[in-house]
C-alpha cells in the first residue's frame, strides 16, 4: 500500500481536479448558461488548457472550440447559445426524424420514429447505482435520473467520496469507490454517449456547443486511463 505524504498529496490532487471537471461538464449540459456563466467560462481561457494539452486530443479540441466559440461574444451571444441548447439537447430540432436529447434511455433504449423513449432500463440501472452509493439526483430538477447531467455530476459524487476515504487513510474504500467509477464509466455513460455525440454533432450549430460535445467526450476517454492508474496507485 502506498501511504506516502507525496503519494497521498497527488491522489487528493488528482480526485480534486476529476471531480471539479465532472461538474463542469455534468453543468454545461443541465440547462441553457446564463450571462455570468457565459463570461466566467470566456475568462477561463479554455483554448489554453486546449494549448497545453497539445495537439491531436479530441479533449484539447474541444476546449479550443469553447474558447474561440466565445471570442467574439456580444450582446446576444447569451441568447444563441441558448437557444442552440434548447433546439439540440431540449429536443426540439432533429436530424433524420432523431433527437438529441441527453439521456442514456434514448440511446441505450429504443427510439421510435421522431419520438425519443424516456424511463426506459438504463434510468433504473443509474437510480440503482446512485442509492447504492446513497446519492440521490436532484428532484427539484424534474428531469429522469439518466440525463447525461446527473450521471456526470455522479462521477464528480464517487470521486469526492475516494478523496475523503483517501485522507481517512482507508485505501480499501476508495479503491471501492474508483472501481465503481469505472463500471459506471463503461457501462453507464460510454455506452451510449457515442451515439449521442454522433447525432448531436449533427444538430448543434454553435462551435461552442460543438465543443462541449467534444471535450467531454474526450474527457471521458481521458478518464478510463485516470481510473486506472488511480486504481493501480491504492491497490
Amino acid at each position: 500500500m502506498k501511504t506516502s505524504v507525496p503519494t497521498d498529496t497527488a491522489l487528493l490532487a488528482t480526485l480534486t481536479n476529476r471531480a471539479s471537471a465532472y461538474r463542469l461538464f455534468s453543468r454545461l449540459f443541465l440547462r441553457p448558461l446564463s450571462g455570468d456563466e457565459v463570461e466566467a467560462l470566456a475568462g477561463m481561457n479554455l483554448e489554453r488548457e486546449s494549448e497545453a494539452l497539445g495537439a491531436g486530443s479530441l479533449l484539447a479540441e474541444g476546449f479550443n472550440d469553447m474558447g474561440r466559440g466565445l471570442h467574439r461574444r456580444h450582446s446576444g451571444t447569451q441568447r444563441l447559445l441558448s437557444t442552440d441548447y434548447t433546439m439540440c439537447f431540449d429536443g426540439v430540432s432533429s436530424f433524420q426524424g432523431l433527437v438529441a436529447v441527453p439521456y442514456a434511455s434514448v440511446f441505450g433504449g429504443s427510439i421510435t420514429g421522431e419520438k425519443a423513449v424516456l424511463f426506459q432500463e438504463p434510468r433504473d440501472r443509474d437510480l440503482a447505482a446512485y442509492r447504492r452509493e446513497g446519492i440521490a439526483a436532484d428532484s427539484g430538477l424534474h428531469l429522469p435520473e439518466d440525463h447525461i447531467s446527473f450521471e456526470l455530476s455522479f462521477m464528480a459524487d464517487l470521486s469526492d467520496k475516494a478523496r475523503d476515504a483517501v485522507e481517512a487513510k482507508d485505501f480499501a474504500e476508495a479503491l471501492r469507490l474508483m472501481d465503481a467509477s469505472g463500471d459506471f464509466l463503461e457501462n453507464h455513460i460510454l455506452s451510449w454517449y457515442g451515439s449521442f455525440y454522433d447525432l448531436a454533432t449533427k444538430i448543434i450549430d454553435t462551435r461552442f456547443y460543438r465543443g462541449v460535445l467534444k471535450a467531454t467526450y474526450g474527457y471521458l476517454q481521458a478518464d478510463e486511463t485516470t481510473i486506472g492508474e488511480l486504481r493501480a496507485a491504492l491497490s
